[in-house]
């Protein structure tokens, strides 16, 4: 077992390579990023606040940097675009005043349709501005706005090489997936160094289920993990069933690296009061229609899955979630005429990789008899 000198007061700096990345590219979160983004701003609650800094791989110049967290705005890690707007000098405008928000995750098209309305506003043409329910007028105060940010050059270095503030037993703890070659040889480097680096995994699937995942993800997460134990520390397992799976690995390759079982917390998260209607917005009394005030702000689709039981499933809509098998189930439940007390089945995320046979079934089955979502 590799040895681990930590000591007292040591720092701790929680990698955020592919955090940034992804960020950089898309305006929502995954859950393995969500969990980066949970657990780094609660770690401060139970550390000293000036020991917790961020790290992350500055792929411009290869060299793996570090910033105190406390120099980090407070609501940075709940918005992807605000940290993209921290970490690579991009201008950020809140998406409810944005009319071109839906294109935020999509360059091309935000750029196309920006320089139109940009072009239609310089020739006072109305008309394309429809489109998005903006006036020339409101879209003059946006663009206003944005001019009025900072901008810096793309990607400009933020933060210190990691060498000049790290010291021999400092802690890198990496959450996420920071899988790269070039990921690696900054992990080895600062393993070398002294630090002492923990390894999250949050599960084997790609090597114990390669047929649930897309591309040359197998190849890529095996080589990872493999040359993983070359500078970890110690691995943490996010759940008992994960435990189990990394234990048998490494045993099966020879490794006798220390895996312990972080179980990721769970805990009922009080409804959110955003979208509940106050009585200055509409005055009927809440207590006696508690389903309008509960869901009337909701968009219909929305609506009618709230006012009724639903199973919610969360997630990526992919083989690796298993929402082949949870769809198959419904609809066996219904073949077999359990229709009383079956709740809907609502699906929620994003499309993921080799879905094809999935979108084919809820097509052919009317998305189980209206029963899915």
């Amino acid at each position: 077992m590799p040895a681990i000198a930590t000591r007292i007061n040591a720092k701790i700096f929680f990698d955020i390579s592919a955090l940034i990345e992804h960020t950089y590219r898309h305006a929502v979160l995954s859950g393995i990023q969500r969990v980066v983004t949970e657990i780094i701003p609660c770690f401060q609650r139970f550390y000293e606040p000036d020991l917790i800094f961020v790290s992350w791989l500055e792929r411009a110049s290869g060299k793996y940097k570090c910033l105190p967290l406390a120099q980090i705005p407070p609501d940075c890690f709940k918005s992807p675009p605000k940290m993209k707007e921290f970490f690579f000098s991009i201008p950020h405008v809140e998406e409810a005043d944005y009319p071109l928000a839906r294109y935020s995750a999509k360059p091309i098209k935000h750029a196309f349709y920006r320089a139109k309305l940009d072009l239609s506003l310089a020739l006072n043409q109305e008309k394309p501005f429809k489109r998005f329910r903006i006036t020339p007028q409101a879209w003059k105060s946006v663009r206003k706005k944005m001019h009025s940010l900072p901008k810096a050059p793309f990607a400009q270095p933020r933060g210190t090489n990691i060498e000049k503030i790290a010291t021999p037993g400092d802690c890198i703890i990496i959450l996420d997936a920071a899988w790269r070659n070039d990921h690696t040889k900054a992990f080895q480097e600062a393993h070398r160094n002294g630090l002492v680096i923990f390894q999250m995994v949050h599960d084997l699937i790609p090597i114990l289920f390669p047929h649930t995942t897309g591309g040359a993800m197998p190849q890529v997460f095996a080589k990872w993990l493999l040359s993983s134990q070359s500078y970890t520390s110690v691995y943490l397992a996010n759940s008992e069933c994960t435990y189990r799976d990394l234990t048998q690995f490494l045993n099966a390759h020879n490794s006798d690296h220390d895996v312990r079982c972080i179980p990721l917390a769970q805990q009922i998260v009080a409804p959110s009061k955003k979208n509940q209607l106050s009585r200055d917005d509409i005055p009927i009394d809440a207590e006696t229609y508690q389903l309008f005030s509960d869901v009337a702000l909701f968009n219909a689709d929305v609506r009618q899955v709230a006012a009724s039981n639903f199973a919610l499933c969360v997630g990526t809509i992919e083989p690796r979630k298993n929402v082949w098998r949870i769809a198959t189930a419904w609809k066996q439940l219904l073949d077999k005429g359990r229709h009383e007390q079956l709740p809907k089945l609502v699906f929620a995320g994003r499309p993921g990789w080799l879905k094809d046979d999935f979108d084919k079934m809820m097509t052919a089955t009317g998305n189980i008899w209206g029963w899915a979502q």
